[in-house]
């Protein structure tokens, strides 16, 4: 089996490297457990959900949260 490094990878065309990434996510995944949420993490989105149940409108798209975070 072949070593590859990141700079391996980094080298690669940008459509190869997104599906590099996707077939590690994929496999990644695919692991039972590999991506158990802690009690409080559950808690969390449960409360989360809770609330955008109760008021759909009161949430933000990632690009409004985003374009508070980031400086022009």
């Amino acid at each position: 089996m072949k070593t590859v490094t990141i700079e391996d990878v980094l080298g690669l065309p940008i459509h190869e490297r997104e599906k590099l990434a996707e077939a590690i996510w994929e496999s990644l995944v695919e692991v039972d457990g590999a991506f158990a949420l802690s009690p409080e993490q559950e808690n969390e989105l449960d409360r989360r959900l809770t609330l955008y149940e109760n008021d759909p409108t009161a949430i933000s798209s990632w690009q409004e949260v985003r374009s508070r975070i980031c400086y022009p």
